[in-house]
């Protein structure tokens, strides 16, 4: 945990001008989210009369950006300000073309708003060509086929044909159990909220797997990446802004004693322990996904 965390990522979220230099700090589980390139037109502004419906929709979007990247690093956080910048991105285009442009100002404006779009078309184009979605679709391919591309479709696959009707899943790292057919507890905080609660509740490894048969889970989903990709993201996880006060949430003594990583390596540490005392392993994958049976 300490290699990964010393290859962690420093990120500004502020620097609003790195979400186009370096786009991939701050991709979340949204990979290629680039921001719009029509906002390049927003310095521009200053120099085209406004209204002044423009000039506070401007000023609320900036305001509202401050705000966002105070608390989070996670690009997709940015979306609802987007409608407001495309509106003063247009007029501001709008006005600067028929300033400038004349008679060719409605032809430049089409070319630059296309021109801007290029990266998000191709993106998206990209992917509905790798991953068949018109295949899918229009029926030519089923929806076990299509599913069969996506990178943890194997475990779920697994436990949708190997645990019981009867059994559950604990999901440890595993967060993508949309179509899991067995009941489930899927820990989706990277703060490990579904185990922590276990550990509180029980004041043994023994107490807490009764705890577990008790609700029902016969089975253990869990992602061999989960605690490392925790430490490589950074502090404050999941995309949290290092502005965040955290010492109200956790013991500042520990973080001087074990890093700020101090939730994730407790977790880790007991997690492993339980593992080996209490689970059977019955899966493993290339992809790092590991499925446990409960002794």
């Amino acid at each position: 945990m300490d290699k990964a965390a010393n290859e962690a990522i420093q990120r500004h979220p502020m620097r609003f001008w790195e979400y186009y230099t370096k786009p991939d700090l701050y991709f979340i589980g949204d990979y290629n989210h680039y921001a719009s390139y029509l906002f390049l037109i927003l310095p521009f502004v200053l120099i085209v009369p406004r209204h002044r419906w423009i000039t506070w929709l401007l000023l609320l979007s900036i305001v509202a950006f401050l705000l966002f990247s105070s608390t989070a690093w996670v690009a997709r956080f940015l979306l609802t300000i987007y409608p407001p910048l495309t509106i003063v991105s247009a007029y501001t285009l709008v006005e600067l073309t028929n300033r400038f442009a004349g008679r060719w100002a409605t032809r430049i404006c089409f070319y630059v708003v296309v021109t801007c779009m290029i990266i998000q078309l191709t993106v998206t184009i990209k992917y509905i060509i790798e991953l068949h979605h018109l295949q899918f679709i229009s029926g030519a391919s089923s929806r076990a086929q299509f599913v069969s591309q996506l990178f943890y479709n194997e475990p779920i696959d697994f436990i949708n044909r190997n645990v019981p009707p009867e059994g559950g899943v604990l999901s440890i790292g595993g967060e993508m159990c949309y179509y899991m057919r067995r009941p489930y507890i899927s820990d989706g905080s990277w703060e490990g909220t579904e185990w922590r609660r276990l550990l509180v509740r029980n004041a043994s490894f023994e107490s807490l797997h009764a705890d577990l048969k008790n609700q029902g889970i016969s089975h253990v989903l869990f992602a061999r990446w989960y605690f490392e990709l925790i430490a490589k993201t950074g502090w404050p996880k999941p995309g949290g802004s290092f502005l965040l006060r955290t010492a109200r949430f956790i013991d500042p003594a520990r973080i001087d004693e074990f890093g700020p990583n101090y939730n994730s390596l407790r977790n880790w540490a007991t997690f492993d322990r339980y593992r080996r005392d209490y689970l059977e392993l019955v899966y493993t994958d290339k992809n790092g996904y590991e499925v446990y049976r409960l002794k």
